[in-house]
């Protein structure tokens, strides 16, 4: 048995896309970016993910360029057959089976309606 797992800390690079498909299943497709390295041999590196999930309407609003995520799933290369050069074409993709929403955006924080209550108060509506 071959095990193709990946696990990868990184920031979107744009806003995700929700789609979907021809039988009404709901996904979204990002791109996310991560540093390797260190100094000058620090490198960028990129790549397409596409999540299936029951919660991905409820989760795309959320997936905004610069959020920080933790994403797992499994790597895909997809081939195909170019129209116009009929050369055989390849990409990497990652299949996202769990996904993380990590630390915001510097942007996302500020424009954020959401507020944290402060320490020494608690919400009086809450039953325990």
């Amino acid at each position: 048995m071959d095990i193709s797992n990946v696990t990868i800390v990184g920031r979107l690079t744009k806003e995700a896309v929700l789609k979907v498909t021809n039988n009404g299943t709901s996904f979204v497709s990002f791109t996310i970016a991560w540093t390797t390295g260190y100094g000058e041999y620090e490198k960028s590196n990129f790549i397409d993910c596409v999540y299936f999930s029951k919660s991905v309407n409820n989760l795309a609003p959320y997936l905004l360029k610069g959020q920080q995520v933790c994403i797992a799933g499994e790597l895909q290369q997809d081939k195909w057959t170019d129209k116009i050069t009929n050369e055989v074409r390849s990409k990497h993709t990652i299949q996202v089976k769990s996904l993380q929403l990590l630390k915001a955006s510097q942007a996302q924080q500020q424009s954020s309606p959401l507020s944290p209550l402060p320490l020494d108060e608690e919400p009086e509506d809450i039953a325990f």
